[in-house]
């Protein structure tokens, strides 16, 4: 037993008493019990403060110098290899000969009424005929010709200078032809293109002679080119040069033919001045 202070009198009883036998008041309803102290859990400790965030490092940006130096490269590549091709393009067709090659495309591009000066191998030669000469005077055309020799015509309207005609009135080599020949678009040179072209069509063992070159006689230029073949008629072969030139607004082709024989270079010169005095006198008809 313990004694305890009563909480009206504050004097000593005991703690079994149910009134206090000093004041009398009931201790059952006033008796005080005992506050425990309770203890409070331990505070949780304060969350930790968040780790800064540090961002992460950025990827370097690429560097587009040298995709960009490449680029360029490969553009004065391109752009140098198309120089380089225009001007070996230009060399080919400065230096490209005629006699190398007949195609239309690669022929000189002068104007054909004004070539280039006569090649030094043109069949040409500069010696006029010492004779008279006559005049040719047709429909269509007119010329000079020697006066020792003919004129004579075939079923096709050519015109021949001849020394001899067959029973028929058709010549006998040698002879020179003439002809007003092609079409209102056609030049001198695609005319003797289309001809050397097509020749060897109509003649047996044709050959070239001479490939296709340029010519000019005072203010008449022409192109020319020579060939062989086997003609029924001779036991030998033929040299036929061919002459193209416009007139005026007509087109000619010439032709020189000779049998190739062991007088062929005296023969072959008279013809040439033949040709010669007809280029230079060639007229057209009105």
């Amino acid at each position: 037993m313990s004694l305890i202070k009563c909480p009206n009198c504050d004097k000593s009883v005991s703690d079994q008493a149910k009134t206090c036998p000093h004041c009398g008041v009931d201790l059952t309803a006033k008796k005080k019990t005992k506050k425990t102290k309770v203890k409070s859990a331990p505070a949780a400790p304060a969350p930790a403060a968040p780790a800064p965030v540090v961002p992460a490092p950025r990827p370097p940006k690429p560097h587009h110098f040298p995709f960009l130096l490449g680029f360029f490269i490969v553009i004065a590549g391109l752009i140098s290899a198309g120089i380089n091709i225009f001007f070996l393009i230009k060399y080919i067709e400065k230096t490209q000969s005629p006699e190398n090659n007949c195609e239309v495309s690669v022929l000189p591009t002068e104007n054909p009424d004004e070539p280039k000066d006569e090649p030094k191998d043109s069949p040409i030669t500069p010696t006029l005929p010492t004779t008279e000469n006559k005049t040719y005077t047709g429909k269509r055309f007119s010329f000079e010709y020697p006066s020792d020799w003919a004129i004579a015509t075939d079923s096709y309207n050519n015109i021949y200078v001849t020394k001899s005609t067959k029973t028929d009135g058709t010549p006998d080599y040698p002879f020179v032809m003439v002809h007003e020949d092609g079409t209102d678009d056609m030049t001198a040179r695609d005319l003797i293109n289309e001809y050397y072209n097509s020749a060897a069509r109509y003649f047996t063992n044709y050959e070239v002679y001479s490939e296709i070159t340029t010519g000019k006689l005072g203010d008449r230029g022409f192109y020319q080119y020579a060939y062989t073949y086997n003609a029924p008629s001779s036991s030998n072969r033929i040299i036929d040069y061919r002459y193209a030139l416009k007139v005026g607004d007509g087109l000619f082709m010439l032709s020189s033919s000779v049998e190739e024989d062991d007088n062929v270079k005296t023969t072959q010169s008279d013809l040439n001045k033949i040709v010669k005095l007809i280029i230079k006198s060639l007229k057209k008809g009105e």
